[in-house]
């Protein structure tokens, strides 16, 4: 069993990511030698730090967010039009 290197703190759970980016991070990791959690919050605490990157990520996230709902809006849309016109 592995001990916690004392850094404690939250531990995230999973978080689905392509495949292209989690052996992304895999090989960084290895080439460091340092385990893939070491590496992912080493670039959360980067990002969390560098302003543009930070602001960078926002957008994204909100612009994610808002595609989301809007395929969700459009899904609740669908789904009553077929029950208003008895389509499939």
């Amino acid at each position: 069993m592995r001990k916690n290197r004392g850094r404690g703190g939250l531990v995230l759970l999973s978080s689905k990511v392509t495949a292209e980016l989690a052996a992304a991070v895999d090989t960084y990791a290895a080439s460091i030698g340092e385990t893939r959690s070491h590496v992912v919050a080493k670039m959360l605490e980067a990002a969390m730090v560098d302003k543009d990157l930070l602001e960078a990520l926002e957008a994204d996230l909100e612009d994610e967010g808002y595609q989301d709902g809007l395929r969700r809006g459009l899904h609740e849309v669908h789904q009553h039009m077929k029950k208003l016109y008895g389509g499939k």
